[in-house]
């Protein structure tokens, strides 16, 4: 069983961390291919977080929940805290920061406004760049099991 909990934790991570990597190496090229491009591509990013990026932090909290659960640690180990931390502020960045910055952005492409655009793509990226370095920190503080 802690096989199948881990791997599918595994997956989760990989999902979130996966799409991350995409919206960083993906914005940029559709960014530069117009308007109509880079709305399409940020109202995608806007629904990505209620659908894609939910179902990856469920299932990486319901799996880490079982993996403590079935596993040798306490939950005061400070990778387990961690873990969460790290998915509950994702959480947070998504709904109360990715999602209607995606969507003003997606708005500004379709009024053509390069300005505005301009301006959300960059609080957009530094957004990503704080949450990617969140995953890929606590991908780190779990490998290492940081204060088991």
């Amino acid at each position: 069983m802690r096989t199948l909990l881990l791997g599918l934790h595994i997956i989760g991570v990989a999902a979130w961390l996966g799409a991350n990597l995409t919206q960083i190496f993906v914005v940029r090229i559709l960014e530069n291919g117009g308007h109509e491009p880079a709305r399409v591509w940020h109202t995608a990013a806007g629904l990505m977080v209620r659908t894609y990026y939910n179902v990856a932090g469920a299932l990486i909290t319901i799996t880490g929940i079982l993996l403590v659960i079935d596993g040798d640690w306490d939950w005061s180990a400070g990778f387990i805290a961690v873990g969460f931390a790290t998915v509950i502020i994702g959480g947070a960045l998504g709904a109360g920061f990715f999602q209607p910055m995606s969507l003003r952005a997606a708005a500004a492409h379709e009024a053509a406004d390069e300005a505005a655009a301009g301006a959300i793509l960059r609080r957009l990226a530094v957004g990503v760049g704080i949450d990617t370095t969140l995953v890929v920190v606590t991908i780190f503080v779990m490998v290492d099991k940081w204060r088991a």
